[in-house]
């Protein structure tokens, strides 16, 4: 179990041996869902370029993927 969390960059501890490795695997896929949603369909990016009132992806500006607010 220790070498499973260690890979999806977590550390071992000793609470942590408790967590069910169907637990790990479930944040994991949720990890990987969230950052599918955040990316660009087209440059495969997350938007991180500050435009000053929002993030783009590197895309030229009329077809970027723009996350707004910049700031919560």
């Amino acid at each position: 179990l220790a070498f499973v969390r260690n890979q999806v960059g977590a550390h071992f501890n000793a609470s942590g041996a408790e967590i069910a490795d169907s637990n790990v695997e479930a944040f994991a896929d949720l990890t990987v869902q969230l950052a599918e949603a955040l990316r660009c369909p087209r440059c495969g990016q997350i938007p991180t370029r500050d435009t000053g009132s929002h993030l783009e992806c590197s895309c030229p500006p009329t077809t970027a993927v723009r996350m707004s607010p910049l700031k919560v």
